[in-house]
């Protein structure tokens, strides 16, 4: 039992340099960053009436800060080397290369393909995921 919970303390709350640790924390970093993402989108357009698009920008940036906090905190064991707000800006380009990518995703299965505006955000997501992570792994927390 003791080893279990040594190896849970490890995964969980110990700082590491391990990427799969690191992408294992990120994924539930991930979830709680889609389902804030997913809500609001949801709430924008289905509740309120906003144009997907418009409601997705939203989301995906508010999703975003929360990514952004708990990846500081949790995901990536080394802290920012700059100033945090230049961390912070550097995270935001990347982010929004990430936004550009969901809204062109979103817009093509939606637009183009003729999917409901939810189910096409599923598949940007999986994709934004992993290049999220990627890229502030390897520029942002090296």
């Amino acid at each position: 039992m003791t080893n279990v919970l040594s190896a849970l303390k490890k995964i969980l709350y110990t700082p590491s340099s391990n990427v799969f640790i690191q992408l294992f924390r990120n994924f539930f970093v991930g979830i709680a960053a889609f389902i804030v993402d997913f809500t609001l989108q949801y709430v924008l357009v289905d509740l309120c009436g906003m144009h997907y698009l418009i409601a997705q920008a939203i989301s995906h940036v508010t999703g975003g800060l929360v990514n952004y906090l708990m990846s500081l905190f949790w995901v990536f064991d080394k802290k920012p080397q700059k100033r945090v707000y230049m961390h912070f800006i550097y995270f935001s380009i990347i982010g929004a290369v990430g936004l550009g990518i969901n809204t062109f995703i979103i817009w093509l299965f939606t637009s183009i393909i003729g999917w409901y505006h939810m189910y096409s955000k599923i598949i940007a997501t999986i994709v934004v995921f992993l290049f999220n992570f990627f890229a502030r792994k390897y520029l942002l927390f090296k």
